[in-house]
């Protein structure tokens, strides 16, 4: 039990063998800090629920079809109600150098934080240049508590965090009435936008590092933020007080052409061009979707 409160971990899961085992293996490690583990599976057709069922995670089944990002959040909190804090990762993040138990001690030293979010990071071998600068520019060395006062500085990214690899506090969430069960992205955003607008805190400590990366092509980037743009459409009240997505995304391709540019990566940009000119389409027309 971590200083008097206990803490729980829930992992979403589908078809991650040959992903999750080295995960697992930093939770066993872990295995003092967290009171209870949860993992709810879509279904998996390969060995993932053994693996859970040998790291002693309570697996709980759901049909794919029915999988929300929301409703499987939301029965995580009803299934660990009685934890303190509730870290959620997913299957494909690699925890280096105790990063559960920092990022859980980053959230008990702040006691109006709804939510905190840790720093990830591309392994140089495997994950790409772009997808690395990205993380650098969503990621930064320096650790921040985000409130209302932070909205004319951060604009929308005062309501930037992750799903990767998140804690949250129970009962400030549930004061905010959860997660809805029909929210199919930015799970995250949804809640750290509910805490922020209701006076509570979102954090984010960079010293709780995991190392994730997708690589998505050009088509999966679309297919995202087509997503992101349906999100912004449906909560389109709850966001506006954060501003717009658009002068964001053109603050951060405007920084990295400069990136490219001064350290000799010319090349790289007409990719780079491609796959935010596809992420900007995407994002669009799921605004206009019905």
């Amino acid at each position: 039990m971590y200083s008097g409160k206990k803490i729980g971990l829930f992992i979403p899961t589908f078809n991650g063998e040959k992903e999750i085992k080295y995960l697992l293996e930093q939770i066993k490690n872990s295995a003092d800090l967290f009171d209870q583990k949860l993992a709810i599976d879509s279904n998996s057709t390969d060995n993932t629920v053994h693996l859970l069922y040998d790291a002693n995670f309570r697996v709980q089944t759901i049909k794919r079809e029915n999988f929300t990002h929301g409703r499987v959040r939301r029965h995580a909190l009803e299934e660990l109600s009685i934890c303190d804090y509730i870290v959620m990762v997913t299957q494909d993040i690699k925890p280096f150098d105790n990063a559960f138990l920092k990022l859980v001690e980053f959230i008990d030293t702040h006691k109006k934080m709804a939510s905190a979010y840790g720093r990830q990071l591309v392994e140089e071998k495997i994950g790409t240049l772009y997808e690395a600068r990205s993380r650098k520019f969503n990621y930064p060395d320096q650790d921040m508590v985000k409130s209302k006062n932070s909205i004319n500085k951060l604009g929308i990214k005062t309501i930037f965090q992750s799903d990767a690899f998140v804690v949250y506090n129970v009962k400030i969430v549930q004061k905010l009435g959860s997660f809805p069960k029909t929210i199919c992205f930015a799970e995250d955003q949804y809640m750290a936008a509910k805490a922020i607008l209701n006076d509570y805190t979102v954090g984010y400590t960079s010293k709780a590092i995991v190392y994730h990366q997708h690589s998505f092509s050009l088509f999966e980037e679309y297919r995202r933020f087509k997503a992101a743009g349906r999100f912004n459409k449906e909560y389109k009240e709850l966001l506006a007080p954060f501003g717009t997505n658009e002068s964001e995304g053109i603050k951060y391709v405007i920084n990295e052409i400069k990136y490219y540019l001064k350290s000799g990566n010319i090349l790289k940009i007409p990719k780079f061009l491609a796959i935010n000119v596809m992420k900007y389409l995407g994002y669009k027309i799921g605004e206009r979707s019905d």
